[in-house]
Protein backbone atom coordinates (compact mmCIF):
# COMPACT_ATOMS: atom_id res chain seq x y z
CA UNK A 1 0.00 0.00 0.00
CA UNK A 2 1.13 3.57 -0.67
CA UNK A 3 1.71 5.41 2.59
CA UNK A 4 1.86 9.17 2.29
CA UNK A 5 0.73 10.70 5.55
CA UNK A 6 1.26 14.46 5.85
CA UNK A 7 0.79 16.28 9.14
CA UNK A 8 -2.45 17.85 7.98
CA UNK A 9 -4.13 14.46 7.36
CA UNK A 10 -7.17 15.29 9.48
CA UNK A 11 -7.90 18.55 7.69
CA UNK A 12 -7.40 16.95 4.29
CA UNK A 13 -9.68 14.04 5.21
CA UNK A 14 -12.41 16.45 6.21
CA UNK A 15 -12.11 18.32 2.94
CA UNK A 16 -12.17 15.08 0.94
CA UNK A 17 -15.24 13.79 2.76
CA UNK A 18 -16.98 17.09 2.16
CA UNK A 19 -16.10 16.90 -1.53
CA UNK A 20 -17.31 13.31 -1.81
CA UNK A 21 -20.55 14.23 -0.13
CA UNK A 22 -21.02 16.89 -2.79
CA UNK A 23 -20.43 14.34 -5.53
CA UNK A 24 -16.76 15.24 -6.20
CA UNK A 25 -14.18 12.50 -6.76
CA UNK A 26 -10.76 12.66 -5.11
CA UNK A 27 -7.97 13.69 -7.51
CA UNK A 28 -6.05 10.82 -9.05
CA UNK A 29 -2.56 10.30 -7.65
CA UNK A 30 0.32 10.08 -10.14
CA UNK A 31 2.32 6.94 -10.70
CA UNK A 32 5.85 7.68 -9.52
CA UNK A 33 8.66 5.78 -11.27
CA UNK A 34 12.13 5.79 -9.74
CA UNK A 35 14.95 6.13 -12.28
CA UNK A 36 18.68 5.76 -11.59
CA UNK A 37 19.80 9.02 -13.23
CA UNK A 38 18.64 12.01 -15.18
CA UNK A 39 17.87 11.88 -18.87
CA UNK A 40 20.37 13.54 -21.20
CA UNK A 41 17.99 15.73 -23.22
CA UNK A 42 14.51 15.95 -24.71
CA UNK A 43 15.70 16.84 -28.19
CA UNK A 44 16.10 13.20 -29.16
CA UNK A 45 17.20 13.64 -32.80
CA UNK A 46 20.70 12.49 -31.87
CA UNK A 47 19.95 10.53 -28.72
CA UNK A 48 21.77 7.28 -27.96
CA UNK A 49 20.96 7.03 -24.24
CA UNK A 50 18.63 4.20 -23.19
CA UNK A 51 17.14 5.94 -20.13
CA UNK A 52 16.35 9.04 -22.17
CA UNK A 53 14.75 6.83 -24.81
CA UNK A 54 12.43 5.21 -22.27
CA UNK A 55 11.14 8.58 -21.09
CA UNK A 56 11.05 10.07 -24.59
CA UNK A 57 8.86 7.26 -25.96
CA UNK A 58 6.15 8.53 -23.62
CA UNK A 59 6.29 11.98 -25.20
CA UNK A 60 7.09 11.23 -28.85
CA UNK A 61 5.81 8.81 -31.47
CA UNK A 62 7.94 6.98 -33.99
CA UNK A 63 6.72 5.34 -37.18
CA UNK A 64 7.43 1.92 -35.68
CA UNK A 65 7.84 0.59 -32.13
CA UNK A 66 8.99 -2.48 -30.20
CA UNK A 67 6.67 -5.01 -28.59
CA UNK A 68 7.35 -7.33 -25.62
CA UNK A 69 9.44 -9.67 -27.78
CA UNK A 70 11.41 -6.78 -29.34
CA UNK A 71 9.62 -7.30 -32.64
CA UNK A 72 9.33 -4.14 -34.74
CA UNK A 73 5.64 -3.28 -35.13
CA UNK A 74 3.83 -0.30 -36.75
CA UNK A 75 2.98 2.66 -34.52
CA UNK A 76 2.27 5.89 -36.44
CA UNK A 77 2.26 3.75 -39.57
CA UNK A 78 -1.06 2.09 -40.32
CA UNK A 79 0.07 0.14 -43.38
CA UNK A 80 3.22 -0.15 -45.50
CA UNK A 81 4.78 -2.03 -48.39
CA UNK A 82 8.18 -2.44 -50.00
CA UNK A 83 7.82 -1.36 -53.62
CA UNK A 84 11.29 -2.47 -54.73
CA UNK A 85 14.69 -3.27 -53.25
CA UNK A 86 15.20 0.43 -52.48
CA UNK A 87 11.71 2.00 -52.34
CA UNK A 88 9.12 1.87 -49.55
CA UNK A 89 5.67 3.36 -49.09
CA UNK A 90 4.10 4.09 -45.70
CA UNK A 91 0.53 5.07 -44.81
CA UNK A 92 0.04 7.01 -41.57
CA UNK A 93 -2.87 6.76 -39.18
CA UNK A 94 -5.39 9.48 -39.96
CA UNK A 95 -6.19 11.87 -37.15
CA UNK A 96 -2.85 11.72 -35.33
CA UNK A 97 -2.36 14.95 -33.37
CA UNK A 98 0.49 16.80 -31.73
CA UNK A 99 0.16 17.94 -28.13
CA UNK A 100 -0.59 21.51 -29.27
CA UNK A 101 -3.57 20.27 -31.29
CA UNK A 102 -1.86 20.42 -34.67
CA UNK A 103 -2.30 17.62 -37.20
CA UNK A 104 0.59 15.21 -37.73
CA UNK A 105 1.18 14.78 -41.46
CA UNK A 106 3.81 13.40 -43.79
CA UNK A 107 5.34 16.90 -43.97
CA UNK A 108 6.29 16.46 -40.32
CA UNK A 109 7.77 13.04 -41.09
CA UNK A 110 9.96 14.48 -43.87
CA UNK A 111 10.98 17.40 -41.66
CA UNK A 112 11.82 15.19 -38.67
CA UNK A 113 13.87 12.60 -40.55
CA UNK A 114 15.85 15.24 -42.44
CA UNK A 115 16.48 17.12 -39.21
CA UNK A 116 17.69 13.94 -37.50
CA UNK A 117 20.03 13.22 -40.41
CA UNK A 118 21.55 16.71 -40.08
CA UNK A 119 21.67 16.81 -36.26
CA UNK A 120 25.12 17.34 -34.73
CA UNK A 121 24.74 14.09 -32.81
CA UNK A 122 23.16 12.39 -35.80
CA UNK A 123 22.23 8.74 -35.82
CA UNK A 124 24.25 7.39 -38.75
CA UNK A 125 21.71 4.61 -39.29
CA UNK A 126 19.31 7.18 -40.78
CA UNK A 127 21.78 8.03 -43.52
CA UNK A 128 20.52 5.02 -45.47
CA UNK A 129 17.43 7.11 -46.38
CA UNK A 130 18.37 9.21 -49.43
CA UNK A 131 14.96 10.36 -50.68
CA UNK A 132 11.79 11.38 -48.83
CA UNK A 133 8.58 12.30 -50.63
CA UNK A 134 5.25 13.27 -49.06
CA UNK A 135 2.72 11.91 -51.57
CA UNK A 136 -0.20 13.33 -49.60
CA UNK A 137 -1.00 14.04 -45.93
CA UNK A 138 -0.90 10.36 -44.96
CA UNK A 139 1.29 8.70 -47.61
CA UNK A 140 5.05 8.94 -47.74
CA UNK A 141 7.65 7.25 -49.94
CA UNK A 142 11.26 6.67 -48.97
CA UNK A 143 14.20 5.52 -51.04
CA UNK A 144 17.29 3.96 -49.51
CA UNK A 145 20.87 3.95 -50.77
CA UNK A 146 21.18 0.18 -50.31
CA UNK A 147 18.62 -2.59 -49.77
CA UNK A 148 17.62 -2.63 -46.12
CA UNK A 149 14.72 -3.54 -43.85
CA UNK A 150 13.70 0.08 -43.30
CA UNK A 151 11.27 -0.45 -40.37
CA UNK A 152 14.28 -1.56 -38.30
CA UNK A 153 15.66 1.96 -38.77
CA UNK A 154 12.39 3.85 -38.34
CA UNK A 155 11.88 2.37 -34.87
CA UNK A 156 14.82 4.32 -33.49
CA UNK A 157 14.02 7.11 -31.03
CA UNK A 158 16.15 9.52 -33.12
CA UNK A 159 13.49 9.19 -35.83
CA UNK A 160 10.75 10.58 -33.54
CA UNK A 161 8.28 12.75 -35.40
CA UNK A 162 8.41 16.42 -34.44
CA UNK A 163 5.99 19.21 -35.33
CA UNK A 164 7.50 21.31 -38.11
CA UNK A 165 5.03 24.12 -37.39
CA UNK A 166 5.73 24.19 -33.65
CA UNK A 167 9.50 24.09 -34.09
CA UNK A 168 9.32 27.03 -36.52
CA UNK A 169 7.77 29.27 -33.86
CA UNK A 170 10.08 31.91 -32.33
CA UNK A 171 11.31 30.85 -28.94
CA UNK A 172 10.47 27.15 -29.38
CA UNK A 173 12.44 25.16 -26.82
CA UNK A 174 13.33 21.56 -27.82
CA UNK A 175 13.64 20.80 -24.11
CA UNK A 176 9.93 21.64 -23.73
CA UNK A 177 8.85 19.62 -26.76
CA UNK A 178 5.60 19.30 -28.63
CA UNK A 179 5.28 15.58 -29.26
CA UNK A 180 2.47 13.24 -30.27
CA UNK A 181 2.96 10.44 -27.73
CA UNK A 182 0.55 9.16 -25.07
CA UNK A 183 1.84 11.72 -22.53
CA UNK A 184 2.78 15.40 -22.73
CA UNK A 185 5.43 17.16 -20.67
CA UNK A 186 4.21 19.23 -17.75
CA UNK A 187 7.51 20.01 -16.08
CA UNK A 188 11.11 18.92 -15.93
CA UNK A 189 13.35 19.79 -13.00
CA UNK A 190 16.79 18.60 -14.12
CA UNK A 191 18.27 16.05 -11.75
CA UNK A 192 15.00 15.74 -9.84
CA UNK A 193 11.77 14.94 -11.66
CA UNK A 194 9.98 14.77 -15.02
CA UNK A 195 6.23 15.26 -14.78
CA UNK A 196 3.96 14.01 -17.55
CA UNK A 197 0.21 14.24 -18.16
CA UNK A 198 -1.98 12.02 -20.31
CA UNK A 199 -2.63 13.30 -23.84
CA UNK A 200 -6.32 12.62 -24.30
CA UNK A 201 -6.18 13.10 -28.09
CA UNK A 202 -3.56 10.41 -28.59
CA UNK A 203 -4.24 8.62 -31.88
CA UNK A 204 -4.38 5.21 -30.18
CA UNK A 205 -6.04 4.28 -26.90
CA UNK A 206 -5.35 6.99 -24.28
CA UNK A 207 -3.10 6.16 -21.33
CA UNK A 208 -4.82 4.53 -18.36
CA UNK A 209 -3.35 6.93 -15.81
CA UNK A 210 -3.56 10.70 -15.97
CA UNK A 211 -0.22 11.60 -14.42
CA UNK A 212 3.16 9.92 -14.59
CA UNK A 213 6.31 11.11 -12.84
CA UNK A 214 9.89 9.98 -13.40
CA UNK A 215 11.73 10.62 -10.14
CA UNK A 216 15.54 10.81 -10.27
CA UNK A 217 17.41 9.06 -7.46
CA UNK A 218 20.95 7.87 -8.11
CA UNK A 219 21.13 5.72 -4.99
CA UNK A 220 19.87 2.19 -5.57
CA UNK A 221 19.30 1.56 -1.87
CA UNK A 222 17.33 4.80 -1.56
CA UNK A 223 15.18 3.88 -4.57
CA UNK A 224 14.47 0.48 -3.04
CA UNK A 225 13.60 2.03 0.33
CA UNK A 226 11.28 4.50 -1.41
CA UNK A 227 9.42 1.66 -3.11
CA UNK A 228 9.09 -0.22 0.16
CA UNK A 229 7.79 2.79 2.08
CA UNK A 230 5.36 3.77 -0.67
CA UNK A 231 6.87 7.05 -1.90
CA UNK A 232 7.61 5.36 -5.24
CA UNK A 233 5.30 3.03 -7.13
CA UNK A 234 7.68 1.52 -9.69
CA UNK A 235 11.44 1.04 -10.02
CA UNK A 236 12.69 1.31 -13.60
CA UNK A 237 15.74 -0.73 -12.65
CA UNK A 238 16.29 -2.75 -9.49
CA UNK A 239 19.73 -3.18 -7.98
CA UNK A 240 20.39 -6.92 -8.05
CA UNK A 241 21.42 -7.07 -4.40
CA UNK A 242 18.06 -5.59 -3.36
CA UNK A 243 15.98 -8.24 -5.14
CA UNK A 244 15.91 -10.65 -2.20
CA UNK A 245 14.49 -8.00 0.14
CA UNK A 246 11.88 -6.94 -2.41
CA UNK A 247 10.77 -10.52 -3.05
CA UNK A 248 10.17 -10.99 0.68
CA UNK A 249 7.64 -8.16 0.68
CA UNK A 250 4.15 -9.44 -0.17
CA UNK A 251 3.09 -6.04 -1.52
CA UNK A 252 5.87 -5.86 -4.12
CA UNK A 253 6.08 -7.62 -7.51
CA UNK A 254 9.46 -8.16 -9.21
CA UNK A 255 9.52 -8.58 -12.99
CA UNK A 256 12.53 -10.41 -14.40
CA UNK A 257 13.67 -11.34 -17.92
CA UNK A 258 16.74 -11.53 -20.15
CA UNK A 259 17.95 -8.15 -21.34
CA UNK A 260 19.49 -6.92 -24.58
CA UNK A 261 22.34 -5.31 -22.66
CA UNK A 262 25.88 -6.66 -22.83
CA UNK A 263 29.16 -5.92 -21.06
CA UNK A 264 32.17 -6.18 -23.37
CA UNK A 265 35.92 -5.83 -22.84
CA UNK A 266 37.75 -4.23 -25.75
CA UNK A 267 41.40 -5.18 -26.24
CA UNK A 268 43.29 -2.78 -28.49
CA UNK A 269 45.33 -4.79 -31.04
CA UNK A 270 47.24 -1.65 -32.03
CA UNK A 271 49.29 -2.01 -28.83
CA UNK A 272 51.66 -4.82 -27.93
CA UNK A 273 51.27 -7.52 -26.74
CA UNK A 274 47.57 -7.33 -27.64
CA UNK A 275 48.47 -7.46 -31.33
CA UNK A 276 48.95 -11.23 -30.85
CA UNK A 277 45.65 -13.12 -31.02
CA UNK A 278 47.05 -15.77 -28.67
CA UNK A 279 47.47 -13.11 -25.98
CA UNK A 280 43.92 -11.90 -26.49
CA UNK A 281 42.66 -15.48 -26.34
CA UNK A 282 44.65 -16.06 -23.15
CA UNK A 283 42.96 -13.06 -21.52
CA UNK A 284 39.59 -14.41 -22.60
CA UNK A 285 40.29 -17.83 -21.06
CA UNK A 286 41.69 -16.27 -17.85
CA UNK A 287 38.52 -14.39 -16.91
CA UNK A 288 35.89 -16.24 -14.89
CA UNK A 289 32.69 -14.80 -16.34
CA UNK A 290 30.44 -16.78 -14.01
CA UNK A 291 32.20 -15.21 -11.03
CA UNK A 292 31.51 -11.77 -12.49
CA UNK A 293 27.82 -12.64 -12.82
CA UNK A 294 27.70 -13.95 -9.24
CA UNK A 295 29.69 -11.13 -7.66
CA UNK A 296 28.54 -8.14 -9.71
CA UNK A 297 24.97 -9.15 -10.57
CA UNK A 298 24.18 -11.39 -7.60
CA UNK A 299 23.43 -14.12 -10.15
CA UNK A 300 20.89 -12.07 -12.13
CA UNK A 301 22.49 -12.54 -15.51
CA UNK A 302 24.53 -15.00 -17.56
CA UNK A 303 28.09 -15.35 -18.85
CA UNK A 304 28.24 -14.27 -22.48
CA UNK A 305 30.21 -15.93 -25.28
CA UNK A 306 28.65 -13.93 -28.11
CA UNK A 307 29.10 -10.47 -29.61
CA UNK A 308 25.30 -10.17 -29.52
CA UNK A 309 22.96 -10.80 -26.59
CA UNK A 310 20.93 -14.00 -26.60
CA UNK A 311 17.77 -11.97 -27.26
CA UNK A 312 18.94 -10.90 -30.74
CA UNK A 313 19.01 -12.58 -34.11
CA UNK A 314 22.54 -13.80 -34.80
CA UNK A 315 23.48 -14.71 -31.23
CA UNK A 316 25.86 -17.66 -30.89
CA UNK A 317 27.65 -19.56 -28.12
CA UNK A 318 31.36 -19.22 -28.92
CA UNK A 319 32.54 -21.98 -26.56
CA UNK A 320 36.19 -21.48 -27.49
CA UNK A 321 36.28 -18.50 -25.12
CA UNK A 322 35.26 -20.32 -21.92
CA UNK A 323 37.16 -20.11 -18.60
CA UNK A 324 40.35 -22.24 -18.67
CA UNK A 325 43.34 -21.01 -16.66
CA UNK A 326 45.76 -23.72 -17.85
CA UNK A 327 44.93 -23.07 -21.49
CA UNK A 328 45.47 -19.34 -20.89
CA UNK A 329 48.96 -20.05 -19.49
CA UNK A 330 49.75 -22.30 -22.45
CA UNK A 331 48.70 -19.64 -24.96
CA UNK A 332 50.83 -17.01 -23.22
CA UNK A 333 53.84 -19.31 -23.38
CA UNK A 334 53.24 -19.92 -27.08
CA UNK A 335 53.12 -16.17 -27.64
CA UNK A 336 56.46 -15.70 -25.87
CA UNK A 337 55.11 -14.51 -22.50
CA UNK A 338 55.55 -17.52 -20.17
CA UNK A 339 55.94 -15.17 -17.20
CA UNK A 340 53.15 -12.86 -18.28
CA UNK A 341 53.42 -9.09 -18.71
CA UNK A 342 52.00 -5.81 -17.39
CA UNK A 343 49.02 -4.00 -18.88
CA UNK A 344 46.66 -1.14 -18.05
CA UNK A 345 42.86 -0.97 -18.02
CA UNK A 346 41.09 2.38 -18.03
CA UNK A 347 37.48 3.47 -17.75
CA UNK A 348 35.44 6.53 -16.79
CA UNK A 349 32.66 4.75 -14.86
CA UNK A 350 33.21 4.55 -11.10
CA UNK A 351 30.68 1.72 -10.93
CA UNK A 352 33.10 -0.51 -12.86
CA UNK A 353 35.68 -0.46 -10.08
CA UNK A 354 34.59 -3.84 -8.68
CA UNK A 355 34.52 -5.36 -12.16
CA UNK A 356 38.05 -4.15 -12.84
CA UNK A 357 39.27 -5.55 -9.52
CA UNK A 358 37.87 -9.02 -10.24
CA UNK A 359 39.41 -8.99 -13.72
CA UNK A 360 42.75 -7.95 -12.21
CA UNK A 361 42.65 -10.90 -9.79
CA UNK A 362 41.79 -13.34 -12.58
CA UNK A 363 44.59 -12.13 -14.85
CA UNK A 364 47.10 -12.34 -11.98
CA UNK A 365 46.51 -16.12 -11.90
CA UNK A 366 48.15 -16.42 -15.34
CA UNK A 367 50.96 -13.94 -14.67
CA UNK A 368 49.39 -10.82 -16.18
CA UNK A 369 49.74 -7.80 -13.92
CA UNK A 370 46.91 -5.36 -14.66
CA UNK A 371 46.72 -1.87 -13.22
CA UNK A 372 43.43 -0.02 -13.61
CA UNK A 373 42.36 3.59 -13.45
CA UNK A 374 39.01 5.37 -13.30
CA UNK A 375 39.52 8.55 -15.33
CA UNK A 376 37.51 11.70 -15.83
CA UNK A 377 35.46 11.60 -19.01
CA UNK A 378 37.46 14.13 -21.05
CA UNK A 379 40.95 12.65 -20.51
CA UNK A 380 39.48 9.20 -21.01
CA UNK A 381 38.07 10.17 -24.41
CA UNK A 382 41.38 11.82 -25.29
CA UNK A 383 43.20 8.57 -24.49
CA UNK A 384 40.83 6.72 -26.80
CA UNK A 385 41.45 9.25 -29.57
CA UNK A 386 45.20 8.81 -29.20
CA UNK A 387 44.82 5.02 -29.37
CA UNK A 388 46.98 4.48 -26.27
CA UNK A 389 44.28 2.56 -24.41
CA UNK A 390 45.03 -1.12 -23.90
CA UNK A 391 41.96 -2.59 -22.18
CA UNK A 392 38.64 -0.79 -21.77
CA UNK A 393 35.07 -1.88 -21.08
CA UNK A 394 31.76 -0.79 -22.53
CA UNK A 395 28.11 -1.55 -21.79
CA UNK A 396 25.80 -1.62 -24.78
CA UNK A 397 22.01 -1.73 -24.68
CA UNK A 398 21.25 -3.31 -28.04
CA UNK A 399 18.15 -2.55 -30.04
CA UNK A 400 16.51 -5.32 -32.03
CA UNK A 401 18.54 -4.69 -35.19
CA UNK A 402 21.87 -6.62 -35.19
CA UNK A 403 23.18 -4.35 -37.93
CA UNK A 404 23.14 -1.41 -35.55
CA UNK A 405 25.18 -3.32 -32.94
CA UNK A 406 27.74 -4.59 -35.44
CA UNK A 407 28.19 -1.27 -37.21
CA UNK A 408 28.41 0.86 -34.05
CA UNK A 409 30.13 -1.39 -31.50
CA UNK A 410 32.30 -3.55 -33.76
CA UNK A 411 32.46 -1.73 -37.10
CA UNK A 412 34.02 1.16 -38.95
CA UNK A 413 30.90 3.31 -38.46
CA UNK A 414 31.29 3.20 -34.67
CA UNK A 415 32.61 6.28 -32.90
CA UNK A 416 35.22 5.96 -30.16
CA UNK A 417 32.43 6.20 -27.59
CA UNK A 418 31.34 2.75 -28.79
CA UNK A 419 34.17 1.07 -30.68
CA UNK A 420 37.03 2.10 -28.38
CA UNK A 421 39.67 0.27 -30.42
CA UNK A 422 38.70 1.43 -33.90
CA UNK A 423 39.28 -2.13 -35.07
CA UNK A 424 37.13 -3.56 -37.83
CA UNK A 425 37.20 -6.66 -40.01
CA UNK A 426 36.42 -6.22 -43.74
CA UNK A 427 34.70 -9.61 -43.84
CA UNK A 428 32.39 -8.56 -40.99
CA UNK A 429 31.55 -5.34 -42.83
CA UNK A 430 30.71 -7.37 -45.93
CA UNK A 431 28.53 -9.86 -44.03
CA UNK A 432 26.49 -7.27 -42.17
CA UNK A 433 25.82 -5.33 -45.36
CA UNK A 434 24.60 -8.56 -46.96
CA UNK A 435 22.43 -9.29 -43.91
CA UNK A 436 21.00 -5.77 -43.94
CA UNK A 437 19.82 -6.27 -47.53
CA UNK A 438 18.60 -9.85 -47.06
CA UNK A 439 14.78 -10.23 -47.02
CA UNK A 440 14.72 -13.87 -45.88
CA UNK A 441 14.91 -13.81 -42.03
CA UNK A 442 16.52 -17.25 -41.84
CA UNK A 443 19.28 -16.35 -44.29
CA UNK A 444 19.74 -13.01 -42.56
CA UNK A 445 20.35 -14.82 -39.28
CA UNK A 446 22.91 -17.11 -40.92
CA UNK A 447 24.85 -14.05 -42.11
CA UNK A 448 24.75 -12.38 -38.70
CA UNK A 449 25.88 -15.61 -37.01
CA UNK A 450 28.89 -15.75 -39.32
CA UNK A 451 29.75 -12.13 -38.55
CA UNK A 452 29.33 -12.85 -34.84
CA UNK A 453 31.74 -15.80 -34.99
CA UNK A 454 34.42 -13.59 -36.59
CA UNK A 455 33.99 -10.75 -34.08
CA UNK A 456 33.97 -13.03 -31.04
CA UNK A 457 36.80 -15.17 -32.36
CA UNK A 458 39.02 -12.14 -32.94
CA UNK A 459 39.56 -11.68 -29.21
CA UNK A 460 39.47 -7.92 -29.78
CA UNK A 461 35.99 -7.78 -28.32
CA UNK A 462 35.56 -10.01 -25.28
CA UNK A 463 31.90 -10.44 -24.22
CA UNK A 464 31.68 -10.79 -20.44
CA UNK A 465 28.06 -11.05 -19.36
CA UNK A 466 24.46 -10.23 -20.11
CA UNK A 467 22.48 -8.82 -17.14
CA UNK A 468 18.80 -9.41 -16.63
CA UNK A 469 16.02 -6.86 -16.66
CA UNK A 470 14.76 -6.34 -13.11
CA UNK A 471 11.75 -4.09 -12.59
CA UNK A 472 9.77 -3.82 -9.36
CA UNK A 473 6.38 -2.31 -8.59
CA UNK A 474 3.83 -2.08 -5.85
CA UNK A 475 1.21 -4.75 -6.55
CA UNK A 476 -1.43 -2.03 -6.75
CA UNK A 477 0.21 -0.98 -10.03
CA UNK A 478 -1.29 -2.90 -12.92
CA UNK A 479 -0.32 -3.10 -16.60
CA UNK A 480 3.44 -3.38 -16.03
CA UNK A 481 5.15 -4.38 -19.29
CA UNK A 482 8.81 -5.17 -19.85
CA UNK A 483 10.93 -6.18 -22.81
CA UNK A 484 14.64 -6.83 -23.32
CA UNK A 485 15.35 -3.09 -23.05
CA UNK A 486 13.45 -2.63 -19.80
CA UNK A 487 10.16 -1.13 -18.71
CA UNK A 488 8.05 0.20 -21.59
CA UNK A 489 4.44 0.84 -22.62
CA UNK A 490 3.85 3.28 -19.75
CA UNK A 491 0.42 4.12 -21.13
CA UNK A 492 -0.78 0.71 -19.89
CA UNK A 493 0.07 1.49 -16.23
CA UNK A 494 -2.67 2.21 -13.73
CA UNK A 495 -3.28 1.86 -10.00
CA UNK A 496 -5.91 -0.58 -8.74
CA UNK A 497 -6.11 -0.03 -4.97
CA UNK A 498 -8.23 -3.14 -4.49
Amino acid sequence: MRLRVPKWTGLLLAVLLLGMAAGCAAPEEPIDIGIYGDISELDVAGNKDMLTENVARCIFSTLFAYDEEMNVVPLLVKDYQQLSDLEWEFKLHEGAKFHDGGDLTTRDVVFSLRRAQQHEGQDAALDVIVELAAVDNTTIRMTTSVPTNLPDTLVRISSSIMSEKAMAQPGYDPEAPVGSGPFQLLERVPGEIIRLERFDNYFLEPAKTRHLNFVVNKSGSNRTASLLNGTLDVLFRVDTFDCAALRLNSEIAVYQQDSSKIEVLQLNPANKPLDDIRVRQAIAHAIDKQKLVDKLLDGYGMPLHSALPTTLMGAIDHEEMTYDVELAKELLAQAGYPNGFSIDMVNFDEQRKKEMEYIKLDLAQVGIHMDYEIMESKPYVQKLKEGTNEITAVSWACNADPYSVFSQLYGKAGTISANHTGYTDPKVEELIEQARAERDPQQREVLYCRANAIVTGSGVYLPLFQPQILVAANKTVQGVRTNAQGLFGYESLYIDPS
